[in-house]
Parts: structure tokens; sequence; C-alpha cells
């Protein structure tokens, strides 16, 4: 990865998920609102590396509780 001039790092296309099937599942978790959890423990790691990572069980559970809490815009008239 490169570091961009924001101080992020930007994604080389050579390490974004190669097979038509991964990028398949990426787009699917995409619609659902359903964030794709070895994307999510990478960031978590080169963010907050000292930060315990969630369980799968324990981010699909947060992820729904932020998608319907009361406040979530998405999807509201």
């Amino acid at each position: 990865m490169k570091d961009t001039p924001h101080g992020k790092k930007k994604v080389m296309v050579d390490e974004a998920p190669s097979d038509f099937a991964s990028r398949v599942r990426q787009a699917f978790r995409l619609i659902v609102h359903i964030p794709d959890y070895d994307t999510y423990v990478r960031h978590l790691k080169e963010t907050q590396p000292g930060k315990p990572v969630p369980t799968y069980e324990e981010f699909i559970d947060m992820c729904q509780k932020r998608r319907f809490a009361p406040d979530y815009l998405i999807g509201k008239c």
C-alpha cells in the first residue's frame, strides 16, 4: 500500500479480491448492508492495533444493530 497525501493508505489493484466469486460476495454484502468481516478485521488491526477483534458472530450482530438503529438514515422516508 502506498500513502496518499492525506495520510490514508491507498489499496493497490493487486491487493483487491482477485477472483470473480470474491467480488460477487463483496458486492452482495454491500447491497444488504453487511460489511466484509475480513476487511473490517484488517482495518481494525491497522487503525487500532490494541483493540480486541470481535468474532464473526459479534461483528454481524454489531452490523445489524447499527443498521436497524432508529437514527440510521438510509432507507428511511
